[in-house]
């Protein structure tokens, strides 16, 4: 899986770009760049998204709503 799969799998998996780059310490502008195979980014950011992509796909993050990080009132 190269970053740009990487991308598109996170977001058919639900997550936005805003997310990803939150999480990945990577701009949206440039998750939505890379995307469109308009960017390339740094090894280490490359690395960053594979791995969360693949976190994700195996079901180790949580859920793969967008926004599953928010609080739920008892």
């Amino acid at each position: 899986m190269n970053p740009q799969e990487a991308v598109l799998a996170l977001i058919a998996a639900r997550w936005s770009e805003s997310r990803i780059g939150r999480v990945t310490g990577i701009s949206q502008s440039t998750i939505n760049r890379l995307k469109n195979g308009t960017r390339s980014v740094k090894y280490e950011q490359g690395v960053a998204l594979v791995s969360l992509a693949r976190t994700v796909s195996d079901g180790l993050d949580g859920a793969a709503a967008p926004e599953n990080n928010q609080e739920v009132a008892a």
